[in-house]
């Protein structure tokens, strides 16, 4: 492939009226294109990381230890996995995609689009939260009148979602207040309706605690495990012409890591009792 270079005019021509020998205004002309080319050959170590919508804030504090400790930037896009895995499998350009579940990454290991098999990093947990001082985050308020809107995210492109109605029918509720529900579009979303008023009570991930640490008042209830089905949230690694494979790796094990693990814990989740060796 024939690659073409732009030199200046003005350049050249001052060269031609030049007092120099010949072969040293070739050596010139040698030396600038080398290192024009090798400027833009330059690698820059960079990754992009898709990660789940619940998973957000840990992300950034991962990401940022990550950086800090190998130099490597990371360049995070949030979403909710099912939309995400659409993005992948349409070619979107991510090196990780750290996922709220199984399912998904499944589906990118049959499309051919992973390295390797995922791998499960964290367990997500679910809760009831209330930003309201006179709503009580409690099943039983779910069916009152003063609340009107229950938010999830959606069962169809969220794996939390898919939690939350499991437990509304676990707990024979789903009929009562399936008019309440207001569907966003991932955790995010999800929360983003509790917090604009929008929902006067949210099932979501008890991620969202981290980022609500400063807020004035919540009050919440951790959703019993056994009402839904184990949020296996799983990583992987993508197949791209990116030719970030090696660092892209070395992020996909730092997740694995004691430090990032520990995070992942303060964060809300449950970590697997044996990690990556």
């Amino acid at each position: 492939m024939i690659v073409g270079y732009k030199i200046d005019i003005n350049f050249i021509s001052l060269m031609s009226r030049s007092s120099l020998p010949p072969f040293r205004i070739v050596f010139i002309f040698i030396l600038v294109f080398f290192q024009f080319t090798s400027c833009k050959n330059i690698k820059s170590n960079n990754i992009k990381v898709a990660g789940a919508a619940n998973m957000q804030f840990a992300l950034l504090e991962i990401a940022d230890l990550f950086e800090v400790e190998t130099g490597i930037h990371v360049s995070l896009i949030s979403g909710s996995s099912g939309k995400l895995t659409a993005q992948i499998l349409e070619g979107a350009p991510f090196d990780v995609f750290v996922s709220a579940d199984a399912f998904y990454p499944r589906k990118i290991v049959e499309a051919g689009k992973s390295i390797a098999l995922p791998k499960v990093y964290a367990y997500g947990n679910l809760i009831l939260l209330s930003l309201n001082p006179e709503i009580q985050a409690s099943l039983v308020n779910l069916k009152s009148k003063s609340v009107q809107h229950i938010a999830i995210a959606n069962p169809r492109s969220a794996p939390y979602g898919k939690a939350a109605e499991q437990v509304l029918n676990y707990y024979n509720l789903y009929d009562d207040v399936s008019s309440k529900l207001v569907f966003g579009e991932s955790i995010a979303q999800t929360n983003q309706f509790l917090i604009s008023s929008a929902a006067e009570i949210a099932i979501t991930a008890k991620s969202t605690l981290y980022s609500l640490e400063n807020n004035a008042y919540y009050n919440f209830i951790e959703l019993d495990k056994n009402c839904y089905k184990t949020i296996e949230q799983s990583a992987i690694l993508i197949k791209n012409s990116n030719g970030n494979e090696s660092d892209a790796k070395k992020f996909y094990l730092f997740l694995f890591s004691d430090k990032a693990q520990a995070i992942l814990t303060k964060s809300g989740y449950d970590v697997p009792a044996k990690i990556l060796k």
